[in-house]
């Protein structure tokens, strides 16, 4: 009975050990896949900033005559001309943690996957083709 148990505890030992060592291994890859991604954004650099602007024309005297826009109706502006009410209101309607960040939006990022999933529902597509309904 001793060595039937000693056998057991031994698979037992090695499982765990294996399992241990796939741990591990799974760790260190994604370490590694990690360390590749933030070497080569830092290779990058930062995006360039490409905001269409407008052009101002103006006479031999310096008055603007008329103003060309490009795709979007966009205007430089110093942060001393605009509103100090235009801050607060962005962060009212966009972001009301801004100041008090927590790192991961953990909701946001469980609607997200739970879109995912229901994109990937195997009756979803084929539910839309026979009900003839866009969501």
């Amino acid at each position: 009975m001793k060595r039937a148990q000693l056998r057991r505890r031994k698979k037992q030992k090695s499982w765990f050990r294996r399992g241990l060592l796939a741990v591990l291994f799974l760790f260190g890859i994604a370490l590694g896949g990690y360390g590749c991604l933030w070497f080569y954004a830092q290779l990058l650099g930062p995006p360039i900033l490409a905001v269409p602007s407008a052009n101002t024309y103006t006479d031999s005297l310096g008055t603007p005559v008329t103003t060309r826009y490009s795709e979007e109706r966009r205007k430089w502006m110093e942060l001393d001309d605009m509103s100090p009410y235009l801050p607060m209101a962005f962060l009212a309607i966009e972001d009301q943690e801004f100041y008090d960040p927590s790192g991961f939006d953990y909701s946001r990022i469980a609607g997200a996957v739970l879109a995912d999933v229901r994109c990937l529902s195997p009756f979803g597509n084929h539910w839309k083709k026979v009900t003839g309904t866009e969501w």
